[in-house]
């Protein structure tokens, strides 16, 4: 990634592909394609053709209406992690333009996951603390940032570069850059930090990489003393600087010029360290016997302090072992683990949770509206278990999707099986418990129906029951009265009306505690 031959190649050609974006921004689709095949053809090899040159290429593909500029981007992606970001973000355009077809949940997580991946390794790289693993890069790399540098040499008192190890995207190639700069134009200015950043980004453009990232931290107005200890241990100097002092001893900053030794009121300070160490000398014995005391007594107390503290140790690790074990089972309360990027995923994280018995105020498993005060349902530990039961006897669901919205359901024969309507927030599906209080209800007898009956019905989510509700002819003149004509479910399966009926419990069953009086057909719900 970081060959002699292609960053001779990026020396020239960094102009090039800025010139190439600004024209793919503009429009001029020609004139990027003639150019990217005039400096970077698709026939020169991948060590001296830079990712980023792929990436465009990819994107020119994309503007064309070629899908297969996809994997172009996936590619120069494969090769330099770095661009993670921008190739994520040229998917999504072109999915919500020309690329519509193509849009598939899977591919949205993917790219999700990308820009997840990209922001997390771009917050790692632009933090130091010390503790950074570094190595020396390749002779013909810090060659050719030495030689960048050249320009702003008589400014830099001493460089080092260093290559880091990172945890997150560690192919990610980044590399650390830290200059020493001559204080003369910085210090006692009070834009000396903005000055400092536009410089340090300046040398950051001119620097050519064929691949990769480059951070330059300048001292020292922008650095901490233990990265500096760091970088001076593990990295490669530049400029023949590894002899120099970041850090120069107060003997070296001018042995000329000594402080003359203070003599006045020498015998003022004789006569009140006199009196302070007479009491000393007259107790001497008393403080030799203390003295000794102490040297007995005080490897007891340690030893006696570490005992204790070992056992507090085990005690800590022992809670904090039980603690993990605890929410690894309990996967569901993150929305990470749940997984929650289809219907079924979700149903089956709320089962499990209810399996659990877990009434944990925040699961994220419900949408938003599901938290409004005044109107949640708490259940207790056995009545959590009675609803798992109630829906694990149900067997095998079906899911109907429509838009953001899903139902999971089970056949109407099985009426004691209250359907779960879903809404997709944030790019996850949750389970929306206001629209099932709003939309369902349950009688005496433990059965399902839609609420107001023989009313106006939530026409939202009929997609989900075609055997009951035939969808409606889109060419109809008048389509409210043919919704309107539409039968309910107490005339189509068969269902007994009852002035028993009531609305579906409020939307967070785990948030507020139930009365231990309610029958199993209140629990349900």
């Amino acid at each position: 990634m970081f060959s002699a031959a292609c960053i001779s190649r990026m020396k020239t050609g960094a102009d090039v592909l800025r010139q190439v974006e600004r024209l793919l921004q503009s429009g001029q689709h020609e004139q990027a394609a003639a150019s990217l095949d005039k400096h970077f053809p698709e026939d020169l090899p991948d060590n001296e053709r830079p990712p980023r040159a792929d990436l465009l290429r990819g994107w020119l593909l994309l503007a064309r209406k070629d899908e297969s500029g996809v994997l172009a981007l996936f590619a120069a992606v494969e090769r330099d992690p770095s661009l993670l970001g921008l190739a994520a973000q040229r998917v999504e355009d072109w999915l919500d333009g020309p690329g519509k077809a193509h849009d598939t949940m899977l591919l949205r997580h993917e790219l999700t996951r990308m820009h997840a991946l990209h922001q997390a390794a771009g917050r790692e790289r632009a933090e130091v603390n010390g503790d950074e693993d570094y190595r020396a890069p390749a002779d013909e790399l810090a060659e050719a940032v030495e030689q960048a540098l050249a320009p702003w040499r008589d400014d830099i008192r001493a460089a080092w570069l260093a290559e880091r190890r990172c945890a997150r995207a560690p192919r990610w190639r980044h590399l650390e850059l830290l200059l020493e700069l001559k204080p003369r134009q910085w210090h006692f200015r009070p834009d000396a930090r903005d000055r400092l950043q536009r410089y340090c980004q300046r040398i950051e453009q001119a620097i050519p990489l064929c691949g990769g990232s480059i951070a330059v931290r300048a001292h020292p107005l922008a650095t901490l003393p233990a990265h500096v200890r760091n970088m001076r241990k593990r990295a490669h100097p530049l400029f023949d600087t590894a002899g120099a002092e970041m850090f120069p001893s107060a003997n070296n900053l001018n042995q000329s010029l000594k402080r003359p030794k203070n003599t006045r009121n020498d015998k003022k300070k004789s006569a009140i360290l006199a009196t302070l160490s007479s009491p000393l000398r007259r107790h001497r014995t008393l403080l030799a016997s203390s003295a000794a005391a102490t040297m007995l007594l005080l490897p007891m107390w340690v030893g006696w302090n570490m005992m204790t503290n070992h056992e507090t140790r085990q005690r800590v690790a022992s809670l904090e072992q039980r603690h993990t074990a605890t929410l690894a089972r309990k996967y569901w309360r993150r929305e990470e683990a749940a997984g929650l990027f289809s219907p079924g995923k979700t149903v089956h994280a709320f089962l499990a949770a209810l399996r659990a018995r877990d009434n944990h105020p925040r699961l994220p498993l419900f949408t938003a509206d599901s938290y409004r005060p005044g109107v949640g349902l708490r259940l207790a530990g056995d009545e959590l278990h009675t609803l798992w039961s109630i829906w694990h006897g149900c067997g095998a669901f079906q899911t109907h999707v429509e838009g953001s919205r899903a139902v999971v359901r089970w056949p109407l024969t099985q009426s004691h099986c209250l359907p779960l309507l879903l809404r997709r927030e944030q790019g996850r599906w949750r389970i929306a418990w206001t629209d099932m209080r709003n939309t369902l209800a349950i009688n005496a007898n433990g059965r399902w129906s839609f609420a107001h009956a023989g009313e106006q019905l939530p026409h939202a989510w009929l997609f989900a029951f075609p055997e009951l509700f035939p969808v409606p002819d889109a060419t109809s003149p008048d389509l409210k009265t043919s919704n309107a004509a539409a039968p309910t479910v107490q005339d189509t399966a068969g269902m007994r009306k009852t002035s028993r009926t009531r609305h579906i419990p409020a939307p967070t069953p785990l948030a507020q505690a139930v009365k231990p009086s309610m029958n199993t057909s209140q629990q349900g719900t």
